[in-house]
């Protein structure tokens, strides 16, 4: 290892990373070193010392430059936060009727939906480990609800499913069976007795039952043929329509494999996916705008940053108008 490599720092070494590989390449790094993007911590860093008398500028009033705002104000510190767009959140943004947002490019896109509805095109969910932004939403009092992050009975487009191409299926019934398929495959497996040097006699005999209940076979033959979680046929009635209902055909076991259906239910059983999410009602930038509010004249809108200049007791920001054009150094 030659000199430059071994007092290489982190920043740098995060720097190139995403100059070669990109963010991906980025996080993954950052991943490996405890320093990923899920938070582990539950509040605000604990500050000490005073600011009083003392200036900081922020550049950027994304959700990460307004809690430091936020924070620092609580020590003493005069905070400015300079944000080159009309509002606060940075990437932690929501549509909705009226809203425009122009294109690094130059095109703007503008939001015509009907009153009430509204898109998330930032973050769109808060997972229950992301307890530092609990912690805000929770002093704020910002309304939370629950996201549902995944609906079996959503419909499930597979564009590249072999026979399953292009079907109107369930989410419900492609789990289902393959939990059937597999489950009937394994069992009879077992009751070949192609398990005994894993498996003692006792043990083989709970594997099957597991297996029975849990694929939904057929005690005697161990077939799967269908489930009532998948859904049916026509559904069971009450009151002046009882019935039974009609039970619904699984599909194939050799279609499901060839649709490679693992990849549409797999996705939630990740640490960072859960199934059941939280989310501000009415949209994510209520959490920009709640900080926002309690920061007011703190942040300065349309201020795109020109030039930063250091001397040795001082920082100057010349700063540009993006509304007036106006030019001003802070």
């Amino acid at each position: 290892m030659n000199r430059s490599t071994a007092s290489l720092s982190r920043r740098d070494f995060l720097y190139r990373a995403a100059a070669v590989g990109g963010s991906a390449l980025l996080l993954n790094t950052m991943n490996a070193w405890g320093m990923g993007i899920a938070s582990k911590v539950t509040a605000p860093p604990a500050l000490s010392g005073s600011g009083k008398g003392r200036k900081v500028v922020i550049l950027g009033a994304g959700v990460a430059g307004l809690s430091a705002a936020f924070e620092l104000r609580k020590l003493g510190y005069e905070v400015q936060v300079l944000e080159a767009r009309s509002f606060a959140g940075g990437r932690c943004q929501t549509a909705r009727k009226g809203f425009s947002l122009q294109e690094l490019g130059g095109e703007a896109q503008h939001c015509r939906f009907d009153e009430g509805h509204y898109i998330n095109h930032g973050p769109w969910r808060i997972p229950l480990d992301h307890q530092s932004t609990l912690y805000y939403t929770r002093l704020f009092d910002v309304p939370l609800e629950v996201i549902v992050n995944e609906n079996d009975h959503a419909f499930v487009y597979l564009e590249d499913g072999g026979p399953l191409s292009k079907q109107r299926l369930r989410g419900a019934q492609i789990k289902a069976d393959m939990r059937g398929h597999v489950a009937e495959l394994l069992a009879k497996t077992v009751q070949g007795r192609q398990l005994d040097a894993r498996l003692s006699a006792d043990d083989q005999m709970l594997l099957l039952d597991y297996l029975t209940r849990e694929g939904a076979l057929e005690r005697g033959d161990l077939a799967y043929k269908g489930r009532n979680g998948r859904g049916y046929a026509v559904n069971p009635g009450a009151g002046l329509a009882p019935g039974a209902g009609t039970p619904s055909d699984p599909l194939a076991f050799h279609d499901l494999l060839a649709a490679k259906v693992g990849k549409v239910y797999s996705a939630v059983q990740d640490f960072p996916m859960h199934a059941t999410m939280f989310q501000p009602v009415g949209g994510m930038d209520a959490i920009p705008r709640a900080f926002a509010k309690r920061l007011g004249n703190a942040i300065r809108y349309n201020a795109e940053v020109q030039r930063i200049r250091q001397n040795g007791d001082k920082v100057t920001v010349d700063v540009r108008d993006a509304a007036s054009g106006k030019r001003s150094s802070v």
